[in-house]
C-alpha cells in the first residue's frame, strides 16, 4: 500500500458510516487520499458481503415509540441470496414506520450497488473520499 492509498479495514469502517477525523487519516497513513473508484468499493463490499451475515448491523425490529433505525443493510442468507433491507419512519414520530421494503439480490456485487447507493448516495462524496 502506498501512501494516501485507502486500507481494506479503513474502507470497511467508512462503509458502515463510521466517520475518521483528521488526526486519525494521518495515523493511517491515509492522508492525503487519491479518488476511489466505485468499481474497486463495489468489489471490497462485495467481498465483504459474501461473508458476513448482515451488514453494516443486524436489522432488528423496532420496538413501540422508541425510534428507528432508518439505515439500509443487507442480509445474506444464502451463498447467492442477499436481502436489502429498507424503512422510513414518520418525521415528526420517528417511532411510527411508514414503510419498510425488501430487495432480493443473486450476488454481492448487486447487493453492494444496491447499499452503496442507498445508504452511502455513491458514487460521490465518502465521508471526504471522492469516490467516481
Amino acid at each position: 500500500m502506498t501512501k494516501g492509498e485507502m486500507d481494506s479495514a479503513t474502507l470497511t469502517i467508512l462503509l458502515r458510516g463510521e466517520h475518521l477525523d483528521m488526526p486519525d487519516r494521518i495515523e493511517r497513513g491515509i492522508w492525503p487520499h487519491p479518488p476511489l473508484a466505485f468499481e474497486e468499493v463495489v468489489k471490497h463490499l462485495a467481498a465483504v458481503l459474501a461473508v458476513e451475515q448482515w451488514f453494516p448491523f443486524e436489522r432488528r425490529e423496532t420496538e413501540p415509540n422508541r425510534a428507528m433505525d432508518e439505515w439500509p443493510v443487507v442480509e445474506r442468507r444464502e451463498p447467492n441470496l442477499f436481502i436489502g433491507h429498507a424503512q422510513n419512519s414518520h418525521p415528526s414520530d420517528p417511532a411510527l414506520v411508514l414503510a419498510r421494503g425488501q430487495k432480493s439480490f443473486r450476488t454481492p456485487e448487486d447487493a453492494a450497488r444496491w447499499y452503496l447507493r442507498w445508504a452511502l448516495h455513491l458514487p460521490g462524496d465518502l465521508d471526504g473520499w471522492k469516490v467516481k
